[in-house]
């Protein structure tokens, strides 16, 4: 089966992670063109996400097993408030370093 990762995040981030992880095998599908049901945890490997806006997302997908990038350009008790709810979320602080990402998406979705 092949790997995939859910992105909650606008166009632009969309097609630069469908550029990066594809050369790793990994394929990116967003969230934001899909209907909510066919959100689906056995098809996808990780989330990520960018905060606020992937926000009430995330907090329909908190029961899923499977990891969770929560992306943002600042930490809030907000957003430390969603964390908790998602037990398996990471953080990730924006601007990213896209070759320290990308070795964590990819062992993130190898790991399995």
């Amino acid at each position: 089966m092949k790997k995939k990762i859910l992105l909650v995040d606008d166009d632009h981030f969309f097609r630069i992670c469908q550029a990066i992880f594809l050369r790793d095998g990994v394929e990116v599908e967003s969230a934001l063109v899909m209907e909510p049901e066919n959100w689906d945890s056995g098809r996808y490997s990780l989330v990520i996400g960018s905060y606020p806006m992937a926000a009430p997302f995330l907090l329909r997908i908190s029961e899923w097993k499977i990891p969770v990038f929560i992306l943002s350009d600042g930490l809030s008790r907000e957003l430390i408030s969603l964390m908790k709810q998602i037990p398996t979320s990471r953080f990730f602080l924006k601007p990213l370093d896209f070759g320290h990402f990308r070795g964590m998406v990819c062992d993130a979705v190898h790991s399995e």
